[in-house]
């Protein structure tokens, strides 16, 4: 299922697949999360996540074998509000 294709395990807390810190600046929002290894992530930015349909953007992808940790800075984002997600495509 999910934990499978998101190379988590799910009878470790500690292992998810999840935004872990954001962090605005003048120069952009930098995005760090952590995730599997062997698992293709994605990470998705979206100006209005509560509309029907939110048009998630993919702004990176890492391709495995990914770090536990990966960031990434936004620099579209300095002077608007946005939602972001990480997602592992099918």
């Amino acid at each position: 299922g999910d934990e499978r294709r998101a190379d988590t395990d799910p009878l470790d807390r500690r292992s998810s697949l999840r935004i872990v810190d954001l962090l605005r600046a003048s120069r952009g929002t930098t995005i760090t999360w952590q995730g599997g290894v062997n698992a293709t992530q994605q990470l998705q930015g979206s100006e209005d996540a509560s509309a029907a349909d939110p048009n998630w953007q993919t702004l990176d992808t890492r391709q495995p074998p990914t770090a536990i940790t990966n960031s990434f800075t936004d620099s579209d984002a300095a002077e608007s509000k946005k939602y972001y997600r990480i997602a592992v495509p099918e």
